[in-house]
């Protein structure tokens, strides 16, 4: 009996206010395998099928929403057959021309016409959803390979591959003023509640609110920089525009009742707190969808004025493929796309923007951009038919934008949307704030491939006139932003050693963003004579008697001027506390009486890119009394990174000045 009733739901209203209804989906407490087919193309939606992991043979809950993003120029309702096939879609690996898209998919294994009867496709999202009970489904079995959409003459109209949903797990790094930890989430599907793990020390009673703020944090570039303020990290998470006046004070409520960001809203605040080291489960927090928390940041901030304190990004835990567009002229700035390698095919896009004007100050307002389907080519500057070059949008399921498209694509139907009308499925933008700064945004999108056979890096972005006007006024192109991966292992001497081995660092992140990177020293015959690690000003120069030496490398890279006479103990204090060169301080003087040493450190405050990067710089080994011993510059990986090193020099030989200039750019080779 209990079979009938899964995956469907209990709706609770209140008889003297029928607008207070509560909703929950009935499904047993085991744990639960959930598996998507997306259909992207002349009939569009999905079909979701949600299955209990134990019994084996438990039910399957199957709910379908179909619509049609072709021949939208009328609104007679489609009926359709539909079938599980033996084999994936090969279109979704491999380039293959949309009209067969849904070939070579193997032979029928299920007819689930016949089981559960035909469904409807009409022109909008949400208008047929049908929903049933399979006893017979195995979810485990039918992933891996494709559900069909039929008309009514046996023909595949569209065709999705059912791929599992893997868990969502994000990590947040605090490192900040004293205080340290993590916060980690993890969802199991878009269907379940988010598991929250808080483990943050060095609070010193000065806690009190901490929350999910909208925009990630920015790389630091200035002492007196608050990359936590308002106009760098936004305010609260809030898309469902809960009123905070009416939200019930701090832990006594429901997770609804609070903004979704709001993390000490839902469970409580940290006032008066040393430490928290506390678990929760949030059934308002979701890691997938439009929604999701993944890209944004957490602050915390103090009890006293609620002033914002510290800060850092919420990060997935899965390596993410980045690309970047870097916009020079009219308008100036970045935009960064970023999405999981592995889990691509479904994995929601993380969009950040931060754009700027170039000629004029103030804010410009409602400007349309899209992704087009080529890249910029000689036009970007001109003044009549500028990015012209670029082409039409990127439609690759050539989707209908006549009908019903105005009204139909939206955030919340990306599917009916061309693949970049991100104007459409995000809004529009501004550009500049009436401070003259930088505006900021992030966006999720949910059908924003960076991977396979339709990713849009290589293409381009287009940004149009103010005021939703049409005219081009600004693009550029979409790059792969590599991992960066840099290494010191050929080491200068100060004086005679036989030290081996390498310092290597590596960031997978965006300059204008504030990155974790990796920092990995594996070192021998160190004879117990080492002390501090150290970046360096300068790079080592060539065929010098003193290579470390103050005049030669410069002194400890300082750029935010920590007093190091304030930093707390070697390995004691948060990342900032040091000097950003102070490697030893932060890793707590790890070589120090060792004869060799083989360690990986995790730091938030060693930038590989941007105009803070260490690359190119140098880190010194000093020995135990302080002096300098071995140093050696700070170059790319190109073993790692299959990057081609380029250089070049200008000269002075003649007149007052004497000297050179030299510029080395690094030209990577990234994946298809």
């Amino acid at each position: 009996m209990y079979s009938c009733f899964v995956g469907r739901s209990v709706v609770l209203t209140d008889t003297t206010d029928t607008s207070a209804i509560v909703c929950a989906t009935l499904e047993s407490n085991e744990s639960h395998i959930t598996a998507i087919a997306n259909f992207p193309s002349s009939i569009a939606g999905t079909v979701i099928l949600r299955q209990a992991s134990s019994p084996e043979n438990a039910a399957t809950s199957v709910c379908v929403d179909l619509f049609r993003v072709t021949g939208t120029d009328n609104s007679t309702v489609e009926t359709l057959g539909w079938d599980l096939y033996s084999s994936p879609v090969p279109a979704d690996t491999t380039n293959t021309e949309l009209s067969r898209r849904c070939t070579n998919i193997g032979n029928v294994e299920t007819d689930l016409t016949t089981r559960h009867g035909r469904l409807s496709a009409s022109l909008q999202k949400g208008q047929n959803v049908k929903c049933f009970v399979d006893l017979n489904l195995n979810v485990r079995s039918a992933i891996g390979k494709t559900l069909a959409i039929k008309s009514s003459d046996g023909s595949i109209v569209s065709c999705g591959t059912v791929r599992q949903v893997m868990k969502r797990n994000t990590l947040t790094r605090i490192s900040r003023d004293g205080v340290k930890g993590s916060v980690k989430m993890s969802q199991d599907s878009m269907y379940d509640p988010t598991r929250i793990e808080v483990n943050v020390t060095g609070l010193q009673s000065l806690g009190g609110g901490y929350h999910i703020h909208e925009w990630p944090v920015p790389q630091k570039l200035e002492t007196a920089e608050a990359v936590c303020d308002p106009s760098r990290v936004a305010g609260h998470f809030n898309p469902n525009n809960i009123v905070v006046s009416n939200s019930p004070s701090a832990g006594t409520g429901t997770v609804d009742q609070y903004e979704i960001g709001d993390i000490s809203g839902k469970f409580g605040l940290l006032t008066g707190k040393t430490e928290l080291i506390a678990a929760y489960t949030d059934f308002n927090l979701p890691l997938f969808g439009v929604n999701s928390v993944i890209g944004r940041s957490i602050v915390i901030h103090k009890a006293a004025g609620g002033a914002r304190w510290v800060c850092a990004n919420i990060e997935s835990t899965e390596e993410m493929r980045i690309a970047q567009i870097t916009f020079t002229y009219p308008y100036i700035g970045y935009i960064v796309f970023q999405q999981p390698r592995a889990d691509w095919y479904y994995a929601e896009t993380q969009i950040y923007v931060e754009l700027d004007m170039n000629a004029q100050t103030g804010k410009s307002l409602n400007h349309k951009w899209h992704i087009h389907e080529k890249m910029v080519g000689m036009d970007s500057l001109e003044t009549n038919g500028r990015c012209v070059s670029t082409g039409g949008h990127y439609n690759p399921y050539q989707v209908d934008l006549e009908g019903n498209y105005a009204s139909q694509c939206s955030p919340t139907n990306p599917h009916r949307c061309e693949v970049g009308d991100v104007a459409k499925k995000h809004g529009n933008i501004d550009i500049g704030t009436t401070s003259e700064g930088k505006q900021r945004y992030l966006f999720t999108d949910v059908d924003l491939p960076l991977s396979g056979p339709l990713s849009i890096i290589g293409k381009s972005v287009v940004i149009h006139g103010a005021n939703n006007g049409g005219e081009r006024v600004s693009c550029a192109n979409i790059y792969e932003l590599p991992k960066r991966v840099v290494k010191v292992e050929k080491w200068s001497q100060m004086e005679s050693a036989s030290v081996s081995g390498y310092v290597k660092l590596s960031e997978n992140a965006a300059g204008c963003l504030s990155g974790v990177s990796s920092t990995e020293i594996n070192l021998n015959n160190l004879a117990s004579q080492a002390g501090g690690l150290h970046v360096h000003l300068y790079p080592v120069p060539p065929d010098t008697a003193s290579p470390c030496s103050p005049a030669n490398v410069g002194g400890h890279f300082n750029p935010f001027g920590v007093d190091v006479n304030a930093s707390p103990a070697n390995g004691a204090g948060s990342d900032d506390q040091y000097e950003v060169g102070d490697l030893s301080g932060r890793y707590g003087n790890p070589l120090n009486g060792k004869a060799s040493i083989d360690v990986t450190e995790v730091d938030t405050f060693v930038p590989l890119r941007g105009p803070l990067s260490v690359v190119g710089r140098s880190i010194v080994i000093h020995k135990a009394d302080s002096s300098r011993w071995l140093c050696g510059n700070i170059m790319e990986d190109t073993t790692a990174t299959k990057g081609v090193l380029y250089k070049a020099m200008a000269s002075f030989k003649e007149g007052t000045i004497q000297g050179s200039i030299t510029l080395v750019s690094m030209l990577m080779k990234c994946e298809s």
